[in-house]
């Protein structure tokens, strides 16, 4: 009997997001709307099953907020493609460069009594650099139960941290 009205606070949930979605210009929401709707039920999802009606709530107020400011944003920066790019110049931003908190978790598992797994996140500081690389992401899966799977792991990330940025080119080194 619980399950059909958290059921249906998910649906409705669901369908008003995808209504606020509207708010983004036409292009955008060509580009992210399936990501965005999927992320935002299973955020609905978790709320709810963690902290109840009161969840969603603190969600939603989350959620309005942050479309507010990301919705006028991204209207600028159509209207800024549309008409201020004139003659190959570039338009001033308005947003500033933003500013990226991390977290990492891992996981030993069910099975192994030592987590194997290494983690790395860089969000270079130098903003030429965050421009052309981004920011990096890797997760090396230590393989556990196999000989050193928590070196493997940790020489993984780190050859890729370091090929990453030591390339000179815009691309993902191959």
């Amino acid at each position: 009997m619980v399950a059909a009205p958290r059921k249906r606070i998910v649906s409705a949930s669901d369908r008003l997001y995808r209504v606020l979605l509207l708010c983004y210009p036409k292009e955008f929401r060509r580009s992210y709307r399936l990501e965005m709707a999927q992320t935002f039920r299973d955020c609905c999802q978790e709320a709810l099953a963690e902290h109840g009606l009161w969840g969603v709530i603190r969600l939603w107020s989350f959620v309005l907020s942050d479309l507010a400011g990301t919705a006028l944003i991204e209207h600028y920066r159509a209207f800024a493609a549309r008409f201020l790019n004139v003659e190959g110049r570039q338009v001033a931003t308005l947003v500033s460069p933003f500013s990226l908190a991390v977290a990492q978790r891992t996981d030993v598992g069910r099975i192994r009594h030592v987590n194997e797994d290494s983690v790395v996140s860089v969000v270079p500081e130098d903003p030429v650099v965050m421009t052309k690389k981004g920011a990096l992401f890797v997760v090396a899966d230590g393989m556990g139960g196999h000989t050193a799977g928590d070196v493997a792991s940790l020489m993984a990330i780190n050859t890729v941290n370091d090929a990453y940025y030591q390339n000179g080119s815009d691309g993902i080194v191959t």
